[in-house]
């Protein structure tokens, strides 16, 4: 049984599985995990946009973490998930952003001495803050500013 002091230095997380590595991002961040029902795929400049999506009335790009860390960018499968994020601190009120899951994320209460750091898999890794081992395989917390501004489509 944790303790009242492990408790609060914990942080209720999602473990967002990716072809790339899981992401990991405080569940306050995530807006939605839905479907990917009516994704429109889209070709585009960016690699890492694969689609936008029509999400309460907004046009909210999807993009791929798998390409934005010089990965291919994968297609949605029968299982994959849409992770909706709320707009970032700075961007207006309607700046949501999606990112493709390959399945439903799993909620995690995450604390600092559950993250080994791994500074191998860090090196030459864009839009990751840090990479560690984690729950007996690999995550990342991404740099979700990086990520939204390569996401930019059409004035999004």
């Amino acid at each position: 049984m944790q303790t009242n002091q492990a408790r609060a230095t914990a942080l209720q997380s999602l473990l967002i599985p990716t072809e790339a590595v899981p992401l990991l991002v405080p569940s306050t961040m995530v807006a939605e995990v839905m479907g990917i029902g009516d994704l429109a795929l889209i070709n585009s400049a960016e690699d890492c946009v694969l689609g936008v999506m029509d999400w309460r009335g907004l046009r909210v790009p999807v993009l791929s973490f798998e390409a934005l860390v010089g990965g291919s960018t994968p297609r949605p499968g029968p299982r994959s998930k849409l992770v909706v994020f709320y707009p970032l601190p700075g961007r207006g009120r309607t700046d949501f952003f999606a990112v493709l899951a390959n399945s439903d994320p799993r909620s995690r209460l995450v604390s600092a001495d559950q993250l080994k750091p791994n500074d191998a898999a860090q090196e030459d890794r864009p839009c990751t803050l840090s990479v560690f081992e984690f729950d007996g395989g690999q995550a990342c917390i991404p740099d979700m500013h990086a990520v939204r501004d390569a996401g930019v489509i059409d004035g999004n």
